[in-house]
């Protein structure tokens, strides 16, 4: 039933809505999927590192927005960066810990958003509505046959 309610908004937001709005549902995406994999993966994970990593998400998705590349070096750092600052402000004692935390930290903020990304990426191109479903479909239809397979 959800699926039912889901998939026209999901086509709105791909195919005929603006590109600020795929933009804005792909970057909630992320930073939820992200969220969901700092609790499996760091449940201890302080407050304040997740939310500097969902800054820093939500900045990659606006850099990609705006068609200005030259940042996203600077963003992938700052994914680094600005956990391991807050790390040494929040936790001041040394824990071999910290480098896990940091790597499972990172890997679940890059995990889900670079194939978002690339979905907004495609986006932009001419025809991207086209190649954006046509992708969907394809991972679709895979899901499906490996479901019944």
């Amino acid at each position: 039933m959800s699926a039912v309610v889901a998939l026209p908004c999901v086509i709105y937001a791909v195919g005929f809505g603006p590109v600020w709005l795929f933009t804005a549902v792909l970057a909630a995406v992320a930073v939820k999927a992200s969220e969901k994999l700092f609790r499996m993966s760091e449940p201890e994970a302080h407050f304040g590192i997740r939310i500097a990593i969902h800054m820093t998400t939500l900045g990659f998705f606006a850099s990609i927005y705006l068609r200005q590349i030259m940042l996203l070096p600077f963003i992938g750092a700052m994914w680094l960066l600005v956990p391991l600052s807050l790390m040494m402000f929040l936790r001041p004692i040394p824990d071999p810990s910290f480098t896990a935390l940091i790597g499972r930290g990172l890997m679940a903020s890059v995990y889900p958003s670079i194939p978002l990304a690339m979905l907004l990426a495609f986006r932009l191109r001419p025809a991207g509505e086209f190649w954006v479903f046509f992708l969907l479909a394809v991972v679709f239809a895979t899901d499906t046959g490996a479901f019944y397979c």
